[in-house]
């Protein structure tokens, strides 16, 4: 019990995002028993689905809920594990709100490049985020000059590859949020400022970077509707 106020003194916002995760899986398997990984549940509890999205606009929010639905407890505790271990980090590297933020358009920008390019596809789950914040990391090593980060960010950059290629081998996984993920996340981590290396991208590269995510988002927007 110690331990665990620790982790929540220590580690807030991470604490924060497992507790709404597993919160989520618990009401879903309360109000679908035992059918909780089915289409319905999914759907009905934020699942993103981009034809749902095309027909009715009202339904964007998916973009952002379906980061907090998961589809069985492996699913849960793979992604909570990984959240775990890449939260702590964060959560040191980026202030509270920047964090949030990172992880959430991280997300978004998964979520977008999903629709776009697989709108028939139902997916959830806290992977787009998550690779978001691994991509953040690794970016923040490979332009900055602390030697922790430079350490870590060698071991994430690696590990994001090898999980994107395994991916194309499951096509039960969802391979563009988490591609896109990645990409969000590794702009975010330009634009954003951090704490442990503040010099670590120039003015410039901030306003590229800025550039890059809102010109991707919108590319993105524009081939969900006109395709």
């Amino acid at each position: 019990m110690r331990q665990i106020r620790k982790f929540y003194r220590d580690y807030p916002i991470t604490a924060g995002l497992l507790v709404m995760m597993v919160a989520v899986y618990l009401v879903m398997n309360l109000v679908f028993p035992f059918y909780a990984t089915s289409n319905t549940a999914i759907l009905t509890f934020g699942g993103l689905f981009g034809a749902l999205i095309r027909v009715d606009s009202s339904q964007w929010w998916r973009i952002i809920s379906s980061n907090f639905v998961h589809i069985g407890l492996q699913h849960l505790l793979m992604n909570g594990f990984s959240l775990y271990i890449v939260g702590k980090i964060a959560e040191q590297v980026w202030s509270k709100r920047d964090y949030i933020l990172l992880f959430l358009v991280s997300g978004v920008f998964g979520g977008l490049l999903t629709i776009a390019l697989a709108p028939q596809v139902l997916s959830a789950g806290a992977s787009s985020s998550i690779f978001g914040l691994f991509a953040g990391v690794a970016i923040m090593g490979y332009f900055g000059h602390n030697l922790l980060l430079k350490q870590m960010g060698r071991s994430f950059q690696t590990l994001i590859v090898v999980n994107l290629l395994f991916n194309l081998f499951m096509p039960s996984i969802n391979i563009w949020g988490h591609l896109g993920g990645a990409i969000g996340g590794a702009l975010c981590a330009v634009i954003l400022p951090n704490r442990v290396d503040p010099y670590a991208f120039s003015k410039k590269q901030k306003q590229q970077a800025l550039l890059a995510l809102l010109g991707l988002s919108a590319l993105l927007l524009a081939l969900f509707y006109l395709r």
